[in-house]
């Protein structure tokens, strides 16, 4: 539900402004510190640009474990090979996007794939959806967090794909979490 124009232009420099007080102390003797500097990115990275284009497409995130078939589910999709798959693990070593529409703000914070590296058109996934293939969990991104938990946090929804294989490990089911 997109919020009356009116709420809006008075909702996003609230925001704005929590974020930036969000940032502006330290707590060096609490473990709040890393779950405020959470919550900032959150409202920053995510909130104010989805807020700011309630209509644009839904961002899929699809993650799992290594090898859990994330990859082959993207590929059954598009009907067409656009995310390598294989033996060799981990298959997927950074995101991949499939839009038909570019990428929403909420992904500009992999400048991977503001590069274009990553981003798959052709096919189009159906209107108004992104799909992201994601690495497993142990791929760390470019900041060194791992990607796939970047990607959540860019996300408007999640799937999770799991395999018999790599069911009983329990491998990547700290994603469902997060999500």
């Amino acid at each position: 539900m997109a919020l009356p124009r009116e709420d809006l232009d008075g909702t996003i420099p609230a925001l704005r402004g929590v974020a930036e007080a969000l940032g502006s102390f330290r707590l060096d003797h609490s473990c709040a510190d890393p779950r405020r500097k959470a919550l900032r990115s959150r409202i920053r990275d995510y909130l104010v640009p989805r807020l700011l284009d309630p209509d644009s497409a839904l961002v899929v995130a699809v993650v799992g474990g290594s090898g859990s078939g994330k990859s082959t589910l993207l590929n059954s999709l598009a009907r067409k090979r656009i995310s390598p798959s294989g033996p060799l693990r981990p298959t997927t070593a950074a995101p991949l996007v499939w839009t038909g529409e570019g990428l929403p703000p909420t992904l500009g914070g992999f400048p991977a794939l503001l590069a274009g590296r990553g981003v798959v058109s052709d096919p189009a996934p159906p209107e108004g959806l992104i799909l992201v293939d994601t690495p497993p969990p142990a791929v760390a991104g470019e900041d060194g967090r791992p990607a796939a938990i970047a990607v959540l946090d860019a996300a408007d929804a999640c799937v999770f794909v799991a395999s018999g294989i790599r069911y009983a490990d329990a491998s990547g089911w700290e994603l469902i979490d997060l999500a």
